[in-house]
């Protein structure tokens, strides 16, 4: 498997707004950026949950974790009430453009993207599977974690 060319690089976007208008950094802790197609569709629901889960080993770990999809920020949040994960709205694409997520059928592929601590960009899983994607990448931050502490 080859490796994303955009691992290691500082990431194109550092800022963005929730889809509350809470500003977001990338910066200053783990931060996970999950994109999805479309809110409400089984597949990112089931994500969503899967991430919505895990949200305390995820917290434990220092990290942040965002979805992010091309639907408005009203939409985004009523989808994501009480779920866990915030949602990050990208309606004209710049966060997905940014990061090299591509599209089908019109819609965000589901590509998952990780950033360290100082906002470069750790891994970049592309097509990923909704039902295992959040364990993946908890197992990749838990390495990652170790290998710091080692």
């Amino acid at each position: 498997m080859r490796e994303d060319p955009l691992v290691g690089q500082v990431a194109p976007v550092l800022e963005a707004q929730d889809s509350e208008g809470n500003p977001v950094s990338f910066r200053g802790c783990w931060t996970v950026l999950f994109f999805f197609p479309r809110a409400f569709s089984p597949g990112c629901t089931l994500q969503t949950w899967r991430y919505a889960s895990l949200m305390g080993e995820f917290g434990k770990l220092g990290a942040r974790v965002f979805g992010v999809s091309q639907d408005g920020a009203g939409l985004l949040c009523r989808f994501s009430a009480g779920l866990g994960p915030r949602m990050i709205p990208d309606p004209q694409g710049t966060l997905a453009r940014a990061f090299g997520v591509g599209r089908f059928l019109g819609l965000l592929r589901r590509d998952t993207v990780v950033l360290d601590l100082e906002g470069r960009v750790a891994a970049v899983l592309r097509g990923v599977n909704p039902l295992t994607d959040p364990e993946r990448v908890l197992a990749f931050l838990r390495q990652k974690q170790g290998e710091r502490a080692g």
